[in-house]
């Protein structure tokens, strides 16, 4: 919140904004783009750790794919999962990473 210019919030409250008139016209364009940027590195993160916990304790998913892969030596099926893993994650990047470029352009109305 403190990002947005005190000018910005006098200006929606002159031309009698309420609270949620201000809130979309101005709050929500003003810090989208750093709620994009948290749900993304967010998303990294639970990335990371969600395949290590599949790893442990679980029947399914892909961490247990993956040990259930290398307890039966299937080693072409774990190159496999291991590059859809990262495929994966490499998508869940790339389409927040758009939506945050494309959040840029999204202009305060």
């Amino acid at each position: 919140m403190k990002r947005v210019d005190p000018v910005w919030l006098t200006l929606a409250r002159n031309l009698g904004a309420g609270p949620l008139g201000t809130l979309r016209a101005v709050v929500i364009p003003a810090v989208l783009q750093d709620i994009l940027t948290g749900l993304r590195l967010a998303l990294g993160v639970a990335w990371i750790v969600l395949v290590p916990a599949e790893y442990l304790g679980v029947t399914s998913g892909l961490g247990y794919a993956i040990n259930d892969a290398r307890d039966t030596l299937s080693y072409d099926r774990l190159a496999a999962l291991v590059l859809l893993i990262g495929l994966i994650g490499y998508a869940l990047d790339s389409l927040l990473g758009r939506l945050a470029a494309c959040a840029r352009w999204i202009p305060a109305t």
